[in-house]
């Protein structure tokens, strides 16, 4: 019983508690997301991402900066994303585990 509510918190903390920015459109939002799932290609990022959440958290000019975050809302990754024409790029600025 215990085990299962602390499995419920790890997945819901992520998912209930962070939010995007609401200044931003949702074509911007859909588009910097998928681009930021595309980056964290490997099974171990995968995981994380579906277990975790995707988040805008700003706008500088074209640019979009997204937070990603694991099980219990711990900080994964921090990408810059730019979105143009619905084509999103991303790159990391800096990430819990591998590189930069």
């Amino acid at each position: 019983m215990l085990l299962t509510l602390l499995v419920l918190l790890a997945v819901c903390i992520p998912k209930v508690g962070m939010r995007d920015s609401r200044s931003i459109d949702i074509e911007r939002l859909e588009c910097a997301k998928r681009a930021t799932r595309a980056l964290l290609e490997n099974p171990f990022e995968r995981v994380i991402v579906s277990l975790g959440s995707v988040v805008v958290t700003r706008q500088q000019g074209d640019r979009l900066f997204t937070t990603v975050y694991a099980v219990f809302g711990i900080r994964y990754a921090e990408l810059e994303v730019t979105c143009l024409n619905g084509e999103g790029g991303a790159r990391r600025i800096w990430s819990l585990v591998g590189g930069t």
